[in-house]
């Protein structure tokens, strides 16, 4: 055993979380002083009005303004290398990681500003350079760190103020909230835009994107007034130009079930990016018109609300009578999987069939809470100190398995078209195959023991990792 573990009793060493992401020495700290329900509620409710505003001012802004290949890749890859960094500076405290919210959703506000004014004038004065500039506006990203550093942050403080029994519930909630933006922001930038028979109502979405930034962007400044109590180090880190490869190497950077989870988030990732090739799939192989294409995603997000906010709570309040938070979160995780991977496997079959093909979406769609419950799950597995860097390392796998996915997917959606019959719906089966990779390294590779309700559920070896490292 290492020569920081403490003299405690084994049954009690036996209780602790995952290994640690990084290396660290180990000092006796304060803990955290609780907070109370009331707190905790209204913490929640500036988180959701956080993460409405700005998915309703992002999907006003993509409505209205077209967004090239180009920009498409920059903005997903910026956010991948800001991610991690930003998290890791925010890691020291609650009060931290509530600046890198307030520092984030400024610099989203400033990238979004910026591309309006450069749309403005290009419209007014028909320089084509300013279009062209508008396409590398993500580089803004790097003071501050974007939208992912946003979703990073307020899952983080989530983490700090509600214990591991609630979080999947309010993760639940956080995820619905962002489709709910969806499904209001595309009729809502439809509308304002054909409000007048001019440029004016594109002018004007454009400008309540805007305005919706500015709004979420005052709203992350309250976050941190609930920490400024603690501006203390949870514990003394090895800074990180101490860090030898040896010490990586000797704590293996992440726990197995951690790297198991990561690598699923991955997958998801891919498996993902295939699912939203409904739209253009739609279109070429039922020949469905825009507005019916519309009604088809107002159902999988009306779906997906639906799971979120009422059938995956009750199986979550099922389950939590019977097995330990962590164990419960996997099951969660594991069966959300499996019915996207379902869904995506119906759709694929559903080459004539149109009912068929809603059916499938509706499947896929209960699965939504995937993104979502991985991170509890996540969470679970890493001390509480490390919580945030393990967001972040969940957002890095899943966009960056976005990103790998986007040419194999586009790949697969036209070669699919060419052969016709089942073949069509091959990027669909290429999504079942990631997504069911998923499921299995949840359900198989995180080793979860079916513990007694309040126990971490996990595996002895897994425990003992945590005080030898």
């Amino acid at each position: 055993m290492s020569q920081y573990a403490p003299s405690v009793p084994a049954s009690k060493a036996l209780d602790s979380e995952a290994a640690p992401l990084l290396a660290r020495k180990r000092t006796k700290s304060a803990p955290p002083a609780p907070f109370v329900k009331t707190d905790r509620r209204e913490i929640l409710t500036l988180v959701c009005c956080i993460i409405f505003a700005t998915s309703l001012g992002t999907v006003l802004f993509n409505d209205s303004l077209e967004s090239s290949t180009q920009r498409q890749t920059i903005e997903p890859v910026v956010g991948i290398f800001l991610v991690l960094p930003y998290t890791y500076m925010s890691r020291r405290s609650p009060h931290h990681r509530a600046m890198a919210l307030y520092m984030a959703m400024g610099s989203v506000f400033v990238e979004r500003a910026a591309r309006a004014v450069l749309y403005w004038y290009s419209i007014d004065s028909g320089s084509g350079i300013a279009e062209s500039l508008s396409e590398f506006t993500p580089i803004i990203h790097i003071v501050g760190g974007g939208p992912q550093v946003v979703t990073a942050m307020a899952y983080a403080l989530l983490m700090d103020v509600y214990p591991a029994a609630e979080r999947a519930g309010v993760f639940l909630l956080v995820g619905a909230v962002t489709i709910l933006s969806g499904l209001v922001g595309s009729p809502l930038a439809t509308t304002i835009r054909g409000s007048t028979s001019d440029a004016n109502g594109l002018h004007y979405a454009v400008l309540i994107g805007v305005m919706l930034q500015i709004i979420a962007f005052g709203l992350a400044a309250c976050p941190s007034t609930y920490f400024s109590h603690d501006k203390s180090l949870n514990c003394q880190d090895t800074p990180w130009w101490e860090l030898r490869l040896d010490d990586v190497r000797e704590s293996s950077l992440l726990s197995q079930n951690a790297r198991f989870t990561m690598k699923s988030a991955f997958l998801a990732g891919i498996g993902t990016r295939g699912l939203q090739t409904v739209s253009q799939y739609g279109s070429e192989r039922f020949w469905r018109g825009e507005v019916v294409l519309s009604r088809e995603m107002a159902y999988s997000s009306v779906m997906s609300i639906a799971a979120l906010s009422i059938l995956v709570p009750v199986v979550k309040t099922f389950l939590t009578k019977r097995m330990s938070s962590v164990g419960r979160d996997r099951t969660i995780t594991k069966a959300s999987a499996w019915s996207l991977a379902v869904g995506s496997f119906i759709m694929a079959l559903a080459s004539t069939s149109y009912g068929l093909f809603l059916f499938g979406m509706g499947i896929a769609a209960a699965g939504s809470g995937y993104h979502t419950t991985i991170f509890a799950l996540g969470a679970s597995l890493v001390p509480a100190s490390d919580m945030g860097m393990m967001c972040a390392l969940l957002l890095m796998a899943q966009s960056f398995g976005g990103i790998v996915a986007a040419p194999l997917v586009s790949l697969t959606l036209g070669r699919g078209m060419e052969l016709g019959g089942v073949w069509s719906g091959l990027p669909f089966m290429f999504a079942t195959a990631a997504l069911s990779g998923a499921a299995c390294l949840i359900g198989f590779g995180v080793r979860v023991t079916a513990g007694e309700n309040g126990s971490d559920g996990l595996d002895d070896a897994e425990k003992r990792q945590a005080w030898t490292v």
